[in-house]
């Protein structure tokens, strides 16, 4: 680009362009909110595993592998424009003993 044209591109003025400093939600950070411990934790994967894990208290179990199940609520940095949503996690240890009597076999 020449400066001609940077000079130009500068000097032209749109009443119907609008310039905005959001950013997409997509790339916007979520946070999740553990009713629990009643702490906000980091919205990636390792963070909510770390939190969950085997020692943090629970009501509910699988009905599989009889292991603990979390409810959490992901919520967006917005200013509440989006619903909370209730999510289930869980790492079911059944899959696991399947793949080792797999290999056992």
């Amino acid at each position: 680009m020449s400066s001609q044209d940077t000079q130009s591109n500068s000097n032209h003025k749109c009443s119907d362009r609008v310039v905005t400093d959001s950013v997409h939600s997509r790339f916007r950070p979520s946070g999740v909110y553990c009713n629990t411990c009643n702490i906000n934790v980091i919205g990636n994967h390792s963070a909510i595993e770390s939190h969950f894990n085997n020692s943090h208290p629970s009501k509910e179990f699988c009905c599989y592998c009889r292991g603990k199940v979390f409810t959490y609520i992901q919520m967006s940095n917005d200013d509440c424009v989006e619903k909370p949503k209730y999510i289930v996690y869980h790492k079911c240890s059944i899959r696991k003993e399947e793949e080792s009597t797999r290999e056992s076999l």
